[in-house]
């Protein structure tokens, strides 16, 4: 995506449950361009598998430099921490020579 626009129409607007649509307006509004965004069905997809030519998940993101010519400067899972995707995103990461950002787990003092 490179408008607000061109995010509106793939994602639509946001409702309750759904960060994506809030997110994308956040980046493009502050200067980001050429984002890649995954939307998947449920929290359980957004893993997903690394058999090449049939990836899924967070790790599509893999694909991206060999269909784009592009390298996605940061990987986002908005409000997703969990030993998985903090796994898949890092393996991800370190495949592409990105950089993954996990939102932290607060944990009572």
């Amino acid at each position: 995506m490179t408008s607000a626009a061109d995010a509106t129409a793939k994602f639509g607007a946001h409702a309750a449950g759904d960060t994506l649509p809030r997110n994308l307006d956040i980046l493009i509004r502050y200067g980001s361009n050429n984002i890649y965004a995954i939307k998947v069905a449920d929290a359980a997809s957004i893993v997903g598998s690394d058999t090449t030519g049939a990836r899924t998940g967070i790790y599509l993101i893999k694909d991206i430099p060999s269909l784009y010519k592009d390298i996605p400067n940061f990987i986002l899972a908005p409000g997703q921490n969990t030993d998985a995707v903090v796994t898949a995103a890092t393996a991800v990461a370190d495949a592409i020579r990105s950089i993954a950002v996990i939102d932290p787990t607060v944990s009572a003092l």
